[in-house]
C-alpha cells in the first residue's frame, strides 16, 4: 500500500470505535434496533474499501458527496 490513495483516505480505525457509537445511540433510543457488528462491519467496508477503491479509479472523485451520500444512508437505515 502506500500509494496516493492511501495518503489521501487513511485506514485508520475511528475513536470512538463503530461499534461504541452505534451501541450509545441504541442505549439514547436514537438509533432503531440492529445487530451492532453487522452495521458496523458494512460501515468500515464503506469507507475502508468502497472510498479508497474509487478514489483509484478516479484519482478527481468527489469523496465529500460520497460521503455526504454514505451519511444519508445510514441515518435512514439506523435511525428510528
Amino acid at each position: 500500500m502506500g500509494g496516493r490513495s492511501s495518503r489521501r483516505c487513511p485506514l485508520q480505525a475511528p475513536e470512538p470505535p463503530v461499534e461504541d457509537i452505534l451501541r450509545q445511540g441504541q442505549r439514547d433510543r436514537e438509533f432503531r434496533d440492529f445487530d451492532v457488528e453487522v452495521v458496523a462491519g458494512v460501515v468500515r467496508s464503506a469507507i475502508t474499501h468502497d472510498m479508497v477503491m474509487r478514489q483509484r479509479a478516479d484519482p478527481g472523485a468527489d469523496l465529500g458527496s460520497y460521503a455526504e451520500e454514505l451519511v444519508r444512508l445510514f441515518d435512514l437505515g439506523i435511525r428510528r
